[in-house]
């Protein structure tokens, strides 16, 4: 499946993810900076260093967006700004139309914000409110959102991620794999874009230690900000268990939130046992069966677990052309020595899908081709049937589990790595 990115995002995920969203931790009256008395000519007008400060919130579980609200002081008696389009949890603000209205005093100002779902409706109770003094001022570079860093084994296909420079035209982005045994580091990537989201293209099959940056660009392609920070990530070599599939095994959910954050990968739920993400957003079966050899045996995976063929019922591909793309694969892996687990497809929610301007609509045979691809699943020798958990009475997607009709979110994320865990581990240990 393919990720919609009609609202882009980066998340930022701490400890809190399950708790109303908190904004920047307070700071002692005696340490904050001052707004006021910052100097407003800046060092360079092609900066991103400008009269700005950047706010940022904790992830709120399931949220599409955010509403960002700023006011002149705590009481709240002034609105000056709110958007509550914002698909990411933090904001660069500019402060200088503030900073000329004489009847503002720029250290009383203050911020909240309200996690929604797709429609709008705020889905927890708004933040307290922040001083603006007590965020990032005058951010210098992009801020990384993915969380490659807390992962044991990054996905084969990377998505970069960040938080968005205000007033960039475009980003730069540079991934690197460090050297070993004196050998220098190389630069594996050299990537362009014009979004503050970027999925990698090519897969990262070569194991070691990698890191990433991004800085952003001006209209003519020229520096804008300074590097962010190193992102350093880990692609493990030979691994036990591996999962081959789509958008639903890459990641993702909450139609914004991309496939880089721990909280809707079904691979941060199967503890005890680690699967290697070989997942790729939009793939159907015969995509996955077309890349078997470039993107599996590089892993030599004893195991490997096959979710596919929700992108094929969905645009009306014949129920036994999946069967035969996904009998294919459980040859290749027999051939391999590997053994293959398939999984049953979930069901998806055409309603919902039809409200997404950048998603097709469902084929209107959706499940005949579902049924059709389980009923094959469950006579294979190993099987996991994870399609009546997140089933409704009427066959589709639980309307609690997807905001996009497609794309199960956090919960079902949750059960779909728990049911795969634990059957690994039981068959196969750990």
């Amino acid at each position: 499946m393919r990720r919609i990115t009609s609202l882009a995002a980066g998340i930022l995920l701490s400890a809190a993810v399950m708790g109303m969203p908190s904004a920047d931790a307070a700071v002692p009256v005696a340490e904050r900076p001052s707004l006021a008395a910052l100097p407003q000519v800046m060092p360079s007008v092609n900066s991103a260093r400008t009269d700005k400060v950047r706010v940022t919130w904790d992830v709120y579980k399931d949220a599409v967006r955010y509403r960002l609200s700023v006011w002149a002081s705590p009481q709240k008696k002034k609105l000056l700004y709110q958007n509550e389009w914002i698909s990411l949890p933090g904001r660069e603000l500019e402060l200088s139309s503030y900073r000329r209205d004489k009847t503002i005093n720029m250290d009383e100002l203050v911020w909240s914000v309200t996690p929604l779902d797709r429609t709008g409706k705020p889905i927890a109770p708004t933040s307290e409110l922040r001083y603006l003094r007590d965020g990032e001022i005058r951010p210098e570079s992009p801020r990384i959102v993915s969380e490659y860093d807390r992962m044991e084994d990054a996905p084969l296909y990377p998505v970069y991620a960040w938080l968005s420079v205000a007033d960039a035209s475009s980003y730069e982005v540079e991934v690197w794999r460090r050297g070993e045994n004196g050998s220098p580091d190389e630069r594996v990537r050299h990537l362009y874009t014009y979004e503050n989201i970027l999925y990698d293209e090519q897969p990262l099959t070569w194991y070691g230690n990698y890191t990433w940056r991004v800085r952003a660009l001006d209209g003519n392609g020229r520096r804008y900000s300074e590097w962010s920070e190193w992102q350093s990530f880990v692609v493990l070599g030979k691994v036990k268990y591996a999962a081959l599939g789509d958008s639903i095994t890459h990641g993702g959910g909450a139609i914004s939130t991309p496939p880089c954050m721990k909280l809707y990968n079904w691979e941060s739920y199967t503890a005890p046992v680690s699967v290697k993400n070989l997942g790729c957003s939009g793939n159907t079966t015969a995509d996955m069966l077309a890349r078997f050899e470039r993107d599996v045996l590089p892993f030599q995976p004893e195991v490997l677990v096959i979710l596919g063929g929700v992108n094929d019922f969905r645009e009306g591909t014949y129920g036994s052309e999946s069967i035969a793309n996904l009998a294919q694969l459980r040859d290749k892996c027999n051939a391999y020595g590997i053994i293959p687990v398939f999984v049953t497809a979930p069901p998806i929610r055409p309603e919902y899908m039809v409200a997404m301007e950048e998603m097709e609509p469902a084929s209107e045979d959706w499940k005949s081709g579902q049924e059709t691809i389980n009923e094959w699943v469950r006579q294979q020798p190993y099987h996991i049937d994870i399609t009546e958990p997140l089933t409704d009475e009427d066959g589709e997607l639980r309307a609690g589990y997807t905001s996009d009709g497609l794309h199960p979110d956090a919960e079902p994320k949750k059960i779909i790595g728990e049911i795969i865990g634990k059957y690994l581990f039981s068959h196969f240990g750990k």
